[in-house]
């Protein structure tokens, strides 16, 4: 059995300047499992653990600019996504989304970002799969953390400033496909051939496997460790 359920609460609304704020939420059920898809063209994102739901948090935007938030479950597995309206212009428009997911639940992540300002803080949610694909604009994702288990992680840059902070108390690779932008490996040995790890790689039951195709943009790769 498959559910569509459009949500998008409609407490706490306050309108200013032709401006919504409100506060979203994807409830609890029993499924196993959760993908979430985020595609936002211009504005900004922010994304952290700490949901008391499945997904929880508040999107600003212009009147006629609501996001489109959907789920789906499909047996023990529940999709969220959460987009712009087919209409959205170009233009002089306000779109936050501050979002916060569960901690509880393995996550298939997907984020796609055009002209706009993202900050993934990824600690402590059970990541199971990576994709990221950045436009214009800047980027911060923080993989910092002591993870229990190995995943794998996909990258495309593009135009602009992205960061990626990467944990030292697992296994860190990176295998880069290099563009026309600068790039900098930060705490981090080069294997030859674009082929990048940290110094837990080798020695730790979990790995994570970063795939990166970079664009034209400054592009930094750091490897710290947790609480630093």
């Amino acid at each position: 059995m498959i559910l569509s359920i459009l949500i998008l609460a409609g407490c706490n609304v306050r309108t200013l300047e032709n401006i919504k704020e409100e506060n979203i939420s994807v409830k609890k059920d029993s499924i196993e499992s959760l993908n979430v898809n985020l595609n936002l063209g211009k504005g900004s994102l922010n994304v952290s653990n700490g949901a008391s739901d499945l997904l929880n948090g508040t999107v600003k935007y212009n009147k006629k600019h609501k996001p489109i938030i959907e789920y789906n479950r499909t047996q023990n597995e529940g999709t969220v996504n959460i987009k712009e309206p087919s209409e959205f212009r170009i233009g002089t428009v306000k779109n936050n989304w501050n979002i916060k997911l569960t901690n509880k639940l393995p996550i298939n992540l997907s984020v796609n970002t055009g002209a706009s300002q993202a900050n993934l803080d990824l600690k402590y949610l059970k990541i199971k799969k990576l994709t990221i694909n950045t436009g214009v604009g800047e980027m911060k994702v923080d993989l910092n953390g002591n993870w229990e288990n190995s995943f794998d992680a996909t990258i495309q840059t593009g135009v602009g400033k992205s960061t990626f902070i990467l944990p030292n108390d697992v296994g860190v690779k990176i295998i880069s496909e290099k563009g026309i932008g600068t790039v900098d490996y930060v705490g981090l040995i080069s294997k030859g051939k674009g082929v990048y790890v940290n110094k837990k790689y080798n020695h730790s039951n979990v790995l994570i496997t970063i795939h990166t195709k970079l664009g034209i943009g400054q592009v930094t790769f750091e490897s710290k460790k947790d609480g630093f």
